[in-house]
């Protein structure tokens, strides 16, 4: 009878798993508001595009990093990527979909969007 090898994976404990998520989201973040400021879009921190506020440049930042962390970390569900930002699922729905046509229509838009894709 031939002999199996079998490669044991170890398990990753759930908080160790939260925490790789959290970093990684604000890794995410970090690069896209290094990329919009360097953008011209003005300075741009994490904790700018946290906050509900609907300046265009916040607006810019936040919806370019919900679009990348639901790109991105497949395993959070559309209400826990809109809880990092303090909003609902449905708002990170529209969210993707503003940023899909925005990179369809706007080619200053889609430079910026393919150059966070790259650094990611």
């Amino acid at each position: 009878m031939p002999r199996m090898n079998y490669f044991i994976i170890p398990s990753i404990p759930k908080q160790t798993m939260k925490e790789l998520k959290e970093n990684t989201a604000n890794r995410i973040i970090n690069i896209v508001c290094q990329e919009a400021s360097e953008y011209g879009m003005g300075e741009i921190t994490p904790e700018m595009i946290k906050v509900k506020n609907r300046k265009s440049n916040y607006l810019l930042g936040r919806q370019l990093s919900i679009y990348f962390i639901n790109k991105y970390i497949k395993s959070l569900s559309l209400t826990q990527v809109g809880a990092l930002f303090e909003q609902d699922h449905a708002t990170v729905i529209h969210t993707k979909k503003k940023v899909s046509n925005l990179y369809d229509t706007e080619r200053k838009y889609r430079e910026l969007v393919e150059k966070i894709n790259e650094r990611l």
